[in-house]
């Protein structure tokens, strides 16, 4: 009987043991009532969006987090941040707009956090020659290190937060100090540089870091390309790959920054031209994550490529006439999709005269497509500007949106005599003789 009750106790010891020893989910849970507007929370680079519950309760489990790191918790147009460890439950309570608390682990921690302690930088700071602007920053530094190290409850975490509070004041360095200068002389453009360089995958445990890298990286490529954004897309994002290659030593952020590059690439540019740029990304991306992104990516603008059928599409004129792409058949059209509040699209209207006269007697049509939200802003804005030629209008119209893509407009579309897509995405009509080079070597013009 000793030697089974002895048994006994062991097992209940070796259970209670390993429930004890168990790993902790570390959660977020958001209580926000009645509240419509969008949650999410952004942690380690990474978006995680949470839906709430018929009792207006929203929970995600952050499997990501391995070590301490902050997040920023977002409820509409509210940002919470919080401090968060493996095995954490984190609860963001909004009783109102007001009033919003954090509640359950880390509370006074994540109290701390999200009280206002403005920066210790003067206007005078960013005149300063880059050895004073840095002890400037240090001094900065060290006097919130002397707040949270007055604080027994931060003890644990002080050093985490004074960290944290690092990349804060990076991002205003870069905003304010580096960032405004068309030259940085050869000293700060060194100084930034050796930020970046000190950067990597850890960085992305505090909020700001992206934000610093991301701010450092545009400084310091600004500086060897002054003119980056008048650079074609195809011409522009090799260049800023191949930047990034030579200068990137974290692979991590590397690999990421170049993801992101192609991924706009993609969004703006389609993928018929992409093959080196493609292939330049393949030779430096392995992140499965990433390639796996990319892939999906290609796939979604497969509808696009040249020699896609395009779906059928309903338009109205400024006389309320129903038309169709189907009148044009025999011809090229060139889409100028166009709306009355884009200052951008209304630049073009010039050019697009131009080139309507120019090849008039040519086997081409010039469309403006509007998508306006309404179609009075569209028939007034063409009976007042006596906008001449083709003029339809495809409203917030789903398919046509989903079909192209649109991420941005103007938006210029070429599609071919059969009318099927030639190019999805066309050089812009202030790209004239660009433009019109490319279009005297179509076939049949």
């Amino acid at each position: 009987m000793k030697t089974l009750n002895t048994l006994v106790l062991l097992i209940a010891l070796i259970g209670l043991f390993s429930c004890s020893s168990a790993p902790k989910t570390t959660k977020v849970e958001l209580i926000v009532g009645d509240f419509t507007s969008r949650l999410y929370v952004d942690v380690l680079n990474q978006r995680f969006d949470l839906f709430k519950d018929s009792t207006g309760v929203a929970k995600v489990e952050l499997d990501v987090i391995k070590e301490p790191c902050f997040a920023f918790v977002k409820l509409g147009g509210i940002t919470k941040e919080i401090y968060i460890e493996p095995g954490n439950h984190i609860v963001v309570n909004r009783k109102s707009h007001q009033d919003i608390s954090i509640e359950g682990d880390q509370q006074a921690v994540n109290a701390f956090l999200n009280e206002r302690f403005p920066l210790s930088f003067t206007d005078e700071m960013y005149r300063l020659p880059l050895p004073e602007f840095m002890r400037a920053l240090d001094a900065a530094s060290e006097k919130y290190a002397q707040l949270v190290d007055s604080k027994p409850e931060l003890a644990a975490s002080a050093a985490m937060i004074k960290e944290n509070r690092y990349y804060v004041q990076w991002v205003n360095a870069i905003v304010k100090y580096f960032a405004p200068k068309e030259h940085l002389t050869e000293e700060e453009n060194g100084r930034l540089m050796q930020f970046l360089q000190d950067q990597n995958a850890q960085s992305y445990r505090f909020t700001k870091a992206g934000d610093a890298i991301d701010r450092s990286i545009t400084t310091l490529y600004k500086q060897d390309e002054p003119d980056y954004k008048n650079h074609s897309w195809d011409y522009g994002t090799g260049v800023r790959i191949k930047w990034l290659e030579e200068n990137i030593k974290d692979s991590y952020i590397k690999q990421n920054f170049i993801h992101t590059a192609v991924d706009l690439y993609i969004t703006y540019a389609g993928t018929d031209k992409g093959g080196e740029i493609f292939k330049a990304y393949k030779a430096t991306v392995d992140d499965k994550t990433l390639l796996d992104k990319f892939d999906k990516k290609v796939n979604e603008f497969k509808n696009i490529v040249k020699g896609s059928p395009v779906p059928e599409l309903k338009f109205q004129d400024a006389n309320g006439q129903t038309r169709s792409l189907e009148e044009f058949k025999g011809k090229y059209v060139y889409i100028d999709l166009w709306a009355t509040w884009c200052g951008h699209c209304i630049e073009q209207f010039p050019y697009l005269k131009e080139l309507k006269k120019e090849y008039k007697h040519n086997n081409i049509v010039f469309l403006g497509v509007n998508n306006d939200r309404k179609l009075k802003s569209f028939t007034n804005y063409v009976e007042k500007h006596k906008l001449e030629g083709e003029q339809w209008y495809v409203g917030q119209d789903k398919i046509f949106s989903e079909f192209f893509h649109i991420a941005s407009q103007p938006r210029f579309i070429l599609l071919d005599q059969q009318g099927r897509i030639y190019d999805a995405h066309m050089l812009r009509a202030d790209k004239t003789e660009a433009l019109k080079s490319y279009l005297n070597k179509l076939d049949g013009i």
